[in-house]
């Protein structure tokens, strides 16, 4: 794989001052707290659930999915999040699949997926991330790269997204980062994790059906090097499009305050977007706690 390059992996000072002042001043500001819905599993029904940054439950006719877990309130080594998470690890179902993405951590987070451990059957994560759950004690544990199925009771296909995987500044060697399609009985779901604009939609469209497509529209408000690494809403309307899903559901907005943008400014124009070109009943911004399904 090849290496990121430097100015990729650190970015500029007056940037990262920048950020440091905002999540500064939101410490006077209560983390909010949404209301949720009840989470029930019904096997003739496809529901997504939006717990919180890139962390979704997806019911897939009966088998459930849960990707990039984060509980915390906390990412080092300063930013708080705004919205509250909304379960508790008790009130979650038995996982069928847990799915990470990649390994930053805003989406590889180490104690929640311990707290997860006992009642998940099988974690699936990116190449070269074996280091990171030694000692968690996960019954089935799957690396997958980039262009890899995974077969059992549903069927993982894996991308390469346009990312970045490095963990820590100093690490040598890149781990792996992925996009996700899961598939149950002719029903499909695509996970995009954390990824810039690309030609991967346009290749998962190409072999594959998609039903509901879960992309990230926050954090483009950041230095050159980075931009291209991460959507704005405009670019995932269009990956939307390009994916030629039926349902998008929107992530990475509205919890941590990773760059420079208002928070909840993704989600704005994203619906506003959504009324513009006539869509709002396929485009479904949720509020940590809420769901959707096609019914």
């Amino acid at each position: 794989m090849p290496k990121t390059s430097s100015t990729l992996r650190r970015p500029p000072f007056s940037f990262i001052f920048k950020l440091l002042f905002y999540n500064l001043v939101s410490l006077f500001k209560p983390i909010r707290k949404a209301p949720k819905e009840e989470i029930v599993i019904k096997s003739n029904e496809i529901r997504i659930w939006a717990l919180g940054h890139a962390t979704v439950l997806i019911n897939l006719l009966g088998k459930t999915i849960l990707t990039d877990p984060i509980f915390s309130n906390w990412l080092p080594p300063f930013i708080r999040r705004s919205v509250a998470y909304p379960f508790e690890v008790s009130e979650l179902p038995p996982i069928d699949y847990l799915v990470i993405s990649h390994a930053h951590l805003d989406h590889f987070h180490k104690k929640s997926l311990r707290l997860l451990a006992p009642k998940t059957a099988n974690l699936i994560i990116p190449s070269r991330c074996l280091d990171l759950i030694r000692g968690m004690e996960f019954k089935n544990v799957v690396e997958l790269g980039w262009g890899e199925t995974y077969k059992k009771e549903v069927t993982i296909h894996t991308f390469k997204p346009r990312h970045w995987g490095f963990r820590y500044l100093w690490e040598k060697e890149e781990r792996g980062y992925n996009a996700y399609l899961f598939e149950n009985n002719g029903k499909s779901v695509f996970f995009g994790g954390d990824t810039g604009y690309g030609d991967l939609f346009k290749k998962v469209s190409s072999k594959y059906s998609v039903g509901f497509a879960i992309l990230p529209i926050g954090a483009y408000n950041n230095p050159p090097t980075f931009r291209p690494n991460h959507m704005n809403p405009e670019d995932a309307l269009q990956a939307f499009k390009d994916l030629k899903a039926k349902h998008l559901i929107p992530i990475h907005w509205g919890n941590f305050k990773l760059s420079l943008e208002p928070i909840n400014e993704p989600a704005g124009i994203l619906g506003n977007l959504a009324k513009l070109g006539n869509i709002e009943d396929r485009v479904h911004i949720l509020e940590n706690g809420k769901s959707f399904s096609n019914g």
